[in-house]
């Protein structure tokens, strides 16, 4: 779809709501949960118009950093710190990237994902989806290695599995650390089904209703993004939930082509 250039004025707000200039960048990480409080959901590094925690950081000096030192300086551990925080659930529904969300938004989105874990226990996501949402029923939120040597999954299944549900918020995980061997400590994940991670009581029931909250809360957080680029943030087409939106005034096109929140 061809856009029209956006307005400029909310191209400003949105370097200011974003945190994309110099003058705002994050220093602390009191700030950064302020910063995930004001948009309330958050990616970690930029790859679309959302918000990003690392976007509104100093950019890492070194152009040839990879990995984790390719992460602004001093605050690679931020995403993790931000996750541990009282009201915020990480998620992947970022199209299966890591998605910081506020605990309340994510109540309000969550039929969404109890629809697809009701799904994976239809066999929607083959009989590995089927096999692991019943296992972590019967055995309650399991480390991932547990999880994956019950079941008898290869590393390559279990992390195509994971990859499937996490991105639709069937099941939803946690970085942990356990002992190591050496006396040292090993990264690992503990992993959950959604209704085991929150309490669903007075939940909006209405999965249509708890899209429309999720796109909604999405534009509002990005402040204005191309219609095509929203449509790809999540597993779910969005277009017709979009045009709801409009119709109803949440959202409005201030350009051809663009979405911004009313």
């Amino acid at each position: 779809m061809a856009s029209g250039p956006p307005p400029a004025s909310l191209l400003e707000r949105r370097e200011h709501d974003c945190r994309l200039t110099s003058e705002r960048w994050l220093a602390t990480l009191d700030e950064a949960r302020s910063f995930l409080d004001d948009r309330r959901l958050l990616s970690i590094t930029p790859s679309c118009w959302l918000p990003s925690l690392f976007g509104a950081c100093p950019p890492n000096p070194d152009p040839t950093a990879r990995g984790f030192a390719a992460m602004p300086v001093h605050r690679w551990w931020w995403p993790g710190a931000l996750s541990e925080l009282p009201g915020v659930r990480r998620t992947k529904l970022l199209r299966g990237k890591v998605l910081l969300m506020d605990a309340a938004l994510f109540a309000a989105i969550a039929p969404l994902c109890v629809m697809e874990l009701a799904r994976a226990e239809e066999g929607a996501y083959g009989t590995d989806g089927q096999q692991l949402v019943a296992y972590l029923d019967q055995q309650g939120p399991s480390i991932l290695g547990e999880a994956r040597d019950a079941l008898g999954f290869p590393s390559r299944a279990m992390a195509r599995v994971r990859q499937q549900l996490e991105a639709v918020g069937a099941v939803i995980s946690e970085d942990v650390e356990l002992p190591a061997a050496n006396g040292g400590h090993v990264h690992t994940s503990r992993l959950a089904r959604v209704d085991q991670c929150l309490s669903l009581l007075n939940r909006v029931e209405d999965v249509s209703i708890a899209h429309g909250r999720l796109v909604a809360a999405a534009v509002r957080a990005a402040v204005i993004a191309p219609r095509d680029d929203v449509d790809r943030w999540f597993a779910w087409p969005a277009q017709a939930v979009i045009a709801e939106l409009i119709a109803d005034g949440t959202l409005n096109t201030p350009a051809h082509g663009w979405l911004a929140a009313r």
